[in-house]
């Protein structure tokens, strides 16, 4: 079971960040880890008050810890992603230079004066 969590949360993203790197959704397997952290986080329950209530405390601070992981993963994977699509950029078509006009002076410009 464990196996199949890791293989979800771990490895299917980078999978995903691999092949949607070329793609306008490129950004989506980091998001994605993002906003299941922030699920994680908003649906922490309060565990109350007193000795009774210490064991879900304890898990509380779990999955808390959880979330912070699955967060700093996907923003990793998001600006892994970024980076790899800046720096494949192609870079833009070199410009030809156009020369530079010289104005030469005719005979008859030295009569005109």
């Amino acid at each position: 079971m464990f196996g199949l969590f890791l293989l979800g949360v771990a490895v299917v993203p980078l999978v995903l960040g691999y092949v949607l790197r070329k793609t306008i959704a490129w950004w989506l397997p980091g998001a994605g880890l993002i906003a299941g952290a922030i699920v994680i986080v908003a649906t922490l329950p309060d565990p109350g008050h007193g000795e009774a209530s210490a064991p879900a405390a304890l898990g509380n601070g779990i999955e808390a810890i959880f979330a912070m992981v699955l967060g700093g993963y996907g923003l990793a994977l998001l600006l892994a992603s970024g980076a790899s699509r800046l720096g494949k950029r192609k870079p833009a078509p070199v410009q030809p230079q156009l020369p530079v006009a010289i104005a030469q002076s005719t005979s008859s410009d030295k009569n005109a004066k």
